[in-house]
């Protein structure tokens, strides 16, 4: 309790999470490829 984690095989790149995330701990970057 007291944390988060994210489910990558539920990811869809929206970043919903980074923008709502109280903290700002959680960014949205670019895959390399």
């Amino acid at each position: 309790e007291g944390y988060f984690e994210a489910d990558m095989y539920y990811c869809k790149g929206c970043g919903i999470c980074a923008r709502e995330c109280p903290t700002g701990v959680v960014t949205m970057v670019e895959e390399e490829e």
